[in-house]
């Protein structure tokens, strides 16, 4: 499984020193969104925490059809909330995660209950491992494997405007115009939103 701990924050001073102190993580500077089809993974990631006002994020990759967290894994959590809690206060922690199939589009509102079910235990082992380590932590999980229903929508609940940002963000464009849209099947992005 590989696993990246990134900052997302404003202050470019605070992440360069932060950067030189961890420079055996894989913290990375927030940069602009290259073209190159690498990169689109962490750009979109890096657009997912803006957009969530995160300052810090960690992508967990899972293997197929497995929710467990493995020491790297954990590792990972732990430098995201060192990190995070050298920059100021953890106000909240966003854990996004997916089935081993990708969110479902316009015209399907969620994939099999099997897929559900792991997306949820992919959150609840993270959601687990971060809150008996460094409780009290206000957590909330959103599961990739269902849209929002039309209640959700309706009141723009958090779950509803969460999932929208993401989907928004995982699209983009290549320099022939056409639409790509990010890969994000079995994995969880881990956010910590700082103040």
């Amino acid at each position: 499984m590989r696993q990246k701990v990134t900052n997302i924050g404003i202050i470019p001073f605070l992440t360069l020193a932060l950067m030189s102190l961890a420079a055996c993580s894989s913290t990375q500077k927030v940069e602009q969104p290259s073209v190159n089809p690498v990169d689109q993974n962490r750009n979109v990631n890096n657009k997912i925490g803006a957009l969530n006002d995160a300052s810090w994020y960690t992508e967990i990759d899972f293997d197929k059809g497995s929710a467990e967290l493995n020491q790297h894994d954990n590792d990972g959590l732990d430098t995201l909330i060192r990190n995070s809690k050298n920059v100021g206060s953890v106000e909240e922690i966003k854990i996004i995660s997916w089935a081993d199939q990708e969110y479902p589009r316009q015209h399907q509102k969620s994939l099999s209950e099997n897929q559900k079910r792991l997306a949820d235990h992919r959150s609840e082992n993270i959601k687990h491992y971060l809150e008996a380590r460094y409780a009290p932590l206000k957590i909330h999980v959103y599961n990739m494997a269902e849209r929002p229903n039309s209640f959700q929508q309706l009141f723009e609940t958090s779950d509803a405007k969460t999932k929208q940002i993401i989907e928004r963000a995982e699209v983009s464009f290549d320099q022939q115009h056409r639409m790509n849209i990010a890969k994000k099947e079995s994995t969880a992005l881990v956010l910590t939103i700082v103040r």
